[in-house]
């Protein structure tokens, strides 16, 4: 949408029982809003996706939430309706992604952080898996954590492209194909996806390790390939992740993360993994630490390493806000007309 047409929605009622507060964000795929249920008085947020979408993804984004339905780490959905030219899915309103969090925390969090996160993460991947679920889009940014009483809870998002590797009448695993489309995010996505393999749950399993390495690391190796062309950058990804041994990618952050990534990268395609396995490495790893499961993340004003922002983080934000700010005052000075200057006599003093 645009900035005007955004703005049009604000304090508007949809479907006769949501009224629009503001606007949150949005990407390819459309706007995010928060509004009040004036039903419940509760706050949630409306996902627009405009019905000209070549691949629209809501309906069975709701559809994946539905099954989902009465997991602690999935959050609500209450309804999924038409509005003008959009779909619009209703659901609980989140609090930030892990990838703000990680900004914030100047792309770096403690070990500790790490494997709190790990631990929820498998937790929530696990429970999907065993719904019948692929995600086929884990990265920082479909990670929330909650607000008020859950703000120490990671909920998975976007479900947009998910899909279900059961089949519903045989209840058997879907068949292996190749030479499939990269679906995902590049950075994140298994060496498997760049090939064109069929996606199953080991795909999303070594996605998650990506993710985590990154949060350990600052960054991914990968992450710092910069061309203009998509495909070639897609092929630069999967060339560098193939080169990468997992002895590299892991150098300076515990072996768990090694083995975790070299245990996902050898399953079989329609392998059952060992969640409890896998989690319980990190588990081991936390308790060797002397770590104390209390919930309390980098982020958290009370966690014992909070610390001022990083220096760059308030210069970029700094910087940012200058160049709107700019930006607001030439737009005002092309349009106030000031009026021509009247000429000023001086008279000196007689003597």
């Amino acid at each position: 949408m645009k900035g005007a047409q955004k703005q049009d929605l604000i304090s508007q009622v949809i479907n006769d029982r949501y009224v629009i507060r503001k606007h949150l964000g949005g990407g390819s795929f459309g706007d995010v809003y928060e509004a009040e249920d004036m039903e419940t008085q509760q706050i949630v947020a409306l996902k627009f996706e405009t019905g000209a979408a070549t691949n629209p993804q809501l309906p069975n984004e709701y559809k994946c939430y539905k099954i989902l339905e009465g997991m602690c780490n999935v959050p609500r959905v209450y309804g999924l309706f038409d509005y003008n030219k959009s779909r619009v899915l209703a659901m609980d309103k989140m609090g930030p992604s892990l990838e703000s969090l990680f900004k914030r925390c100047g792309k770096k969090f403690s070990l500790k952080t790490v494997l709190m996160i790990a631990d929820q993460m498998l937790r929530a991947i696990e429970f999907v898996h065993n719904s019948g679920i692929l995600h086929r889009d884990i990265k920082p940014h479909n990670f929330l954590i909650g607000r008020g009483d859950s703000h120490r809870r990671i909920y998975i998002i976007d479900f947009g492209v998910s899909t279900q590797f059961i089949d519903a009448r045989t209840r058997e695993h879907m068949m292996y194909t190749s030479n499939n489309g990269l679906v995902g995010t590049a950075h994140y996505v298994s060496v498997n996806t760049h090939l064109g393999d069929q996606q199953s749950r080991r795909d999303d399993l070594e996605s998650i390790a990506y993710v985590l390495i990154r949060f350990l690391k600052g960054k991914l190796p990968w992450q710092e390939i910069k061309v203009k062309s998509i495909e070639e950058r897609n092929e630069k990804i999967t060339q560098m992740k193939i080169q990468t041994s997992a002895d590299s990618l892991c150098a300076g952050i515990p072996k768990e993360f090694k083995n975790f990534i070299e245990v996902v990268r050898r399953l079989r395609y329609d392998e059952t993994p060992k969640y409890n396995w896998l989690r319980s490495q990190f588990t081991a790893l936390f308790n060797k630490k002397g770590f104390v499961y209390d919930g309390v993340f980098d982020w958290d004003e009370e966690a014992s390493i909070h610390r001022p922002l990083p220096s760059i983080y308030l210069y970029r934000s700094a910087a940012r806000y200058m160049r709107i700010n700019e930006r607001k005052i030439r737009a005002r000075k092309d349009k106030v007309v000031l009026p021509e200057p009247r000429a000023i006599f001086f008279f000196g003093w007689r003597k």
